[in-house]
């Protein structure tokens, strides 16, 4: 999902981070991900890579179906996110993240839509057919916080967890393209939020 995980201990933002590295990070593991689901499916599965993407419901009903799931789901973690007094820490720490990058309104972008393609083709369309909903879920949620006994991180890696079960379930019952758009809507929405409620809030 997003790439704001909380905080650590103390220290808001320990290890730096720059506007280019996300960027350079996104297209990155994008990239690896695609490599790693084509050449699976093609020379191991001895399947059409093309048909990851147009298996399940239609095209049409797969873009609504995806973006109404990522709107609602974002709108509804961006208010709590915004209005809960136990999350104040976190807040803090997204404003030190957003004063490091600077992101611009084409990085929100790119980032959203590389995170919605790159992960759900590797988690969803190449793991979760060999591993299952339930540890494809898991291994989601470690690649986002790592593996921690912080409480903002395990917090944080069961939110991840539960998006892993509903986009593996939404893969299921519809397919790829409604899980990516669901995910890259999902990711726009909340960088757009944050950037706009928090990184100004200071200002």
């Amino acid at each position: 999902m997003n790439e704001l995980a909380p905080p650590a201990e103390r220290t808001p933002v320990a290890f730096p981070l720059t506007r280019r590295a996300v960027i350079i990070f996104s297209l990155a593991a994008t990239a690896i991900f695609a490599l790693l689901a084509w050449t699976i499916t093609v020379y191991f599965r001895k399947q059409s890579f093309y048909a990851l993407f147009t298996t399940g419901q239609t095209f049409t009903a797969q873009i609504i179906l995806g973006l109404l799931l990522g709107i609602i789901i974002a709108a509804s973690v961006v208010l709590i996110l915004l209005k809960a007094s136990f999350l104040a820490r976190l807040r803090d720490f997204i404003r030190e993240i957003l004063k490091q990058i600077r992101p611009t309104g084409f990085d929100m972008i790119l980032v959203a839509l590389l995170a919605g393609f790159g992960e759900e083709l590797f988690f969803r369309a190449l793991l979760q057919p060999m591993l299952g909903l339930w540890l494809t879920s898991l291994l989601f949620a470690l690649a986002h916080t790592g593996v921690s006994l912080n409480p903002a991180k395990l917090a944080f890696a069961a939110f991840v967890f539960v998006m892993g079960l509903l986009l593996g379930t939404l893969f299921e019952q519809s397919g790829l393209i409604a899980v990516s758009v669901m995910h890259a809507s999902y990711d726009l929405i909340f960088l757009f939020a944050v950037k706009r409620f928090l990184h100004t809030a200071n200002h």
